[in-house]
């Protein structure tokens, strides 16, 4: 397997990692890490799960939940077990967050149809109780917690990853369209540099300028 991972010293490379992101839930926080495993799909566990509302009229069909239209999901923040193949911690950071519930992977639960933008995708239903906290903590019905099935497919759109047709087809999670979305400090500290101050006890705050990693969800962050 290919192993990426954070520069530990000082060295002759001209571009080194300086932080690698992983997102278990798409457009829910991330897990900072040390070194991260490349798939097929991108980093190993990469918004390999996502949130889905069911269609009220079809319970086989659903509409994935970002943060465009309900920012809470950017105080939810997963955490990875010590086997990250066991499943998926579910974390809220307010104060009213029901307890962390771990999530075991089902991999025999009802599979739902999804579109993420253009891409039809299947999810695989990962119980009753990481719904009950999700819609719990949201505050929407019939949420639903799906994993891509280990064997699905999903192809990169390549009007995205510019392939052409004798190109081999880039495959990808429940990310929008990219295995990696990677940024440089310099391009963060830039974009700091230009908003107003944050809130004082704003949920992005950061010493005493504001960090634009989770908007930005970058899976690697690069110094020059």
């Amino acid at each position: 397997a290919t192993i990426v991972a954070l520069a530990k010293a000082p060295g002759s490379a001209k571009v080194k990692i300086t932080q690698l992101v992983v997102y278990p839930i798409k457009s829910c926080g991330g897990v900072n890490v040390d070194s991260a495993e490349v798939g097929e799909r991108g980093f190993a566990c990469d918004r390999q799960w996502m949130i889905v509302k069911l269609d009220e009229d079809d319970p086989t069909k659903a509409y994935f939940v970002t943060q465009r239209a309900t920012p809470s999901l950017a105080t939810i923040h997963p955490n990875l077990p010590a086997n990250p193949n066991a499943g998926v911690i579910l974390t809220g950071s307010r104060p009213d967050a029901p307890p962390p519930l771990e999530v075991p992977v089902v991999h025999d639960g009802k599979e739902i149809a999804v579109n993420v933008w253009s891409s039809p995708v299947l999810g695989t239903d990962q119980g009753g109780a990481a719904a009950a906290w999700l819609e719990a903590y949201i505050g929407l019905p019939r949420l639903r917690l799906v994993r891509m099935p280990d064997g699905f497919t999903r192809e990169a759109p390549s009007g995205y990853t510019g392939a052409s047709h004798d190109d081999a087809a880039a495959s990808v999670s429940f990310a929008d369209g990219f295995p990696f979305l990677i940024t440089n400090e310099a391009s963060l500290e830039d974009l700091n540099a230009r908003l107003p101050p944050a809130p004082r006890d704003g949920p992005l705050r950061t010493g005493t300028t504001l960090s634009l990693s989770l908007s930005l969800s970058p899976s690697l962050s690069l110094s020059l």
